[in-house]
């Protein structure tokens, strides 16, 4: 693999550094320092020994040697622990690994190792693109590239600079920064602006560096950050009262607006007292434009000015370009921050693919009708088991049946609408289009089937039972859309089409099956699925039979031919021939393991003979849920 990789490195969710690892070396090795002098979050060079210290020398519970990151390939990495220490490495939160274990994943990958957290991928100016940083924070032809990145904004940055320098305007620099040390000033302006983006990860964490930013490079006495809707929110460190009529102009003008202020008579209230003010526009894109979020804004009182004697230097066209700068970094981290929160809450419910088509338009996430798939998926009896277990044991064992059936759902492109207690519910055919929604939920729940006896072989000993599930599939028409509410998003359908699902899973319990399909999901499918016709049912609260059909997995060992002799002996009870139809149950049932609805049935048979009634429609009829 060529190119430049970044390592973005959090402690406890907090973002401490970025290191750029280049393709001079193969591999980097991950631990704590190896000695005082040894600095942290810097690729150490030495070619026999490349590595990134991220913890400190006094903290033993990290190796010095604790993980090896290899490039593998163009786009891939291979994570290996190369240390016995009880913390292991886990890798994207779903594979641990342990002494000299390794694994290969693609970029992007987030590698843990205790409190740290260390996401390597590509960085933005290794693409072959060139991503350009506009007001509207949007990149431009970098559909595989992050949202918004902290390289982009200093080059960015850098290049406002060059061209503010090169328009010549370089005499207004030496009135106020060391004209031996321009560049070094630049740089540490861009670094400060840029550390504003990459290193925080909440709006309040961002809104403080940036203004201590402001405070330390344009030396201003009070600095705030002004909601554009409502002036009376802001943000400040300190105790600030703005100039209003300056925060209008600049939410007016949607451009930066700074002067010294003449005091006179005509002098605006807001601004007595000021000898300079300076606001920016923070701008942010919102519904296909974009708005004015908020206004950094920042003044220096005629107070502080007179008691330095005029050693404040005047405010600057450059103050204002690195203002302005500020503004546009608070822009691009308020988008980025948001736009991971938005990215994380949409991959509860979509696969990654879809979550990321979702993150460019979520307009297909709009209440609407549509056809969909449902599925309901549920522990069996696990009231008696959680009871044995306790509950740290039992929230280990529910979280890995929940994690193998959520698996499943994604693996077949399905949404993850929620989690119920123990029972899983799940949709196709939404948001994205999937004429085959009922065939995509089939495969899942024999994916779910054939993951049983898997979970069996870890957890049997240990929870002194089988592990087994009910699954209830129906097909219909569901209202769609943010079912939630304004704490809580939550995506998925509502209406009768849920309803029957959950009906027909709770069923299971009683026939005793492992998957019901309704007739509306039967006439979808292909005939290559295998299954069998179990009657019409009469279920609470809904009054309309429902047919129900028992998905049979295409691995089981003679279900076929005894599926075709219930059907018969189904058509002879319901048209009244009670003794073919028994006759049949009895020629096919196989005693040695019965099969449960055939003894219901045989059952009815022998309650009607009974009775001696031969008339009238056979349907299941069920009080509870």
């Amino acid at each position: 693999m060529s190119g430049l990789i970044t390592f973005r490195v959090l402690k406890n969710e907090t973002h401490r550094a970025n290191v750029d690892w280049d393709d001079r070396f193969d591999s980097v090795v991950l631990g704590r320092m190896q000695a005082e002098s040894e600095i942290r979050f810097v690729l150490n060079d030495d070619p026999g020994n490349p590595r990134i210290p991220f913890a400190d020398f006094r903290d033993s519970q990290y190796s010095r040697n604790h993980a090896r990151i290899s490039r593998v390939g163009e786009s891939k990495v291979e994570i290996q622990n190369t240390c016995s220490s009880a913390i292991s490495v886990v890798v994207n939160s779903d594979t641990v690994l342990t002494k000299d274990q390794s694994v290969e994943r693609p970029l992007p990958v987030t590698v843990t190792i205790g409190e740290f957290s260390i996401r390597v991928e590509r960085s933005l100016n290794s693409l072959s693109r060139q991503t350009r940083f506009h007001r509207d924070f949007a990149p431009v032809d970098s559909d595989d590239a992050p949202f918004i990145d902290g390289d982009a904004i200093q080059n960015t940055m850098a290049g406002l600079m060059v061209d503010h320098v090169s328009a010549g305007n370089s005499t207004m620099i030496t009135e106020n920064i060391d004209p031996n040390n321009v560049v070094g000033n630049l740089i540490e302006q861009l670094s400060t602006a840029n550390s504003i983006l990459q290193q925080t990860t909440t709006q309040d964490a961002l809104y403080s560096q940036a203004i201590t930013a402001v405070k330390r490079l344009i030396d201003m006495d009070g600095v705030a950050i002004v909601n554009a809707v409502d002036t009376s929110d802001m943000f400040t460190l300190d105790p600030v009262e703005p100039s209003y009529s300056a925060v209008e102009e600049v939410c007016q003008s949607r451009q930066v607006r700074w002067s010294s202020v003449n005091q006179s008579l005509d002098t605006n209230v807001s601004q007595m007292g000021l000898e300079y003010f300076i606001g920016a526009p923070i701008v942010v894109p919102k519904d296909n434009a974009d708005e004015v979020r908020a206004v950094l804004y920042a003044h220096r009182s005629l107070i502080n000015v007179n008691m330095s004697r005029g050693r404040r230097q005047p405010l600057t066209e450059l103050h204002a370009k690195v203002f302005e700068l500020i503004a546009c970094s608070i822009a691009a981290g308020l988008v980025r921050i948001e736009h991971q929160a938005t990215q994380g809450r949409f991959q509860q419910f979509f696969t990654p693919a879809l979550a990321r088509e979702l993150m460019k338009s979520d307009a297909v996430l709009k209440p609407c009708q549509r056809e969909v798939t449902v599925l309901f998926s549920d522990i069996r009896r696990f009231s008696n088991i959680s009871e044995k277990l306790g509950p740290s044991q039992t929230s280990d064992w529910v979280q890995d049946v929940l994690t193998g059936l959520s698996d499943c759902v994604i693996n077949h492109d399905g949404v993850l609408v929620d989690y119920i207690g123990d029972e899983l519910m799940a949709m196709w055919g939404a948001p994205a289009d999937q004429p085959n929604h009922a065939t995509l939920a089939c495969n899942c729940a024999q994916d779910i089937m054939k993951l049983i006896p898997v979970l069996n072989e870890r957890w049997r000993e240990k929870i002194g039972a089988e592990t087994q599930v009910g699954i209830g599939i129906n097909t219909g028409m569901a209202n769609v859309g943010n079912t939630g509410s304004k704490y809580k998003f939550k995506y998925g359908p509502l209406g009768d089409t849920v309803n029957r699902a959950s009906r027909v899973q709770g069923l299971t319990k009683y026939l005793r099956v492992k998957t019901i399909l309704t007739g509306d999901t039967h006439a979808q499918l292909p005939e290559s699925f295998r299954t069998r016709r179990l009657g019409k049912a009469k279920v609470v609260n809904i009054d309309k039979k429902i047919e129900l059909f028992e998905l049979i997995l295409d691995t089981d060992a003679d279900s076929t031919g005894f599926a075709g002799q219930y059907e018969i002996a189904l058509e002879n009870l319901e048209l009244g021939n009670l003794e073919s139809a028994a006759g049949i149950i009895k020629d096919s049932l196989n005693f040695d393991a019965p099969d449960h609805p055939a003894l219901l049935i045989m059952n009815e048979i022998i309650n009607r003979v009974i009775k001696d009634q031969r008339s009238g429609d056979f349907e299941w009829e069920f009080e509870n849920k």
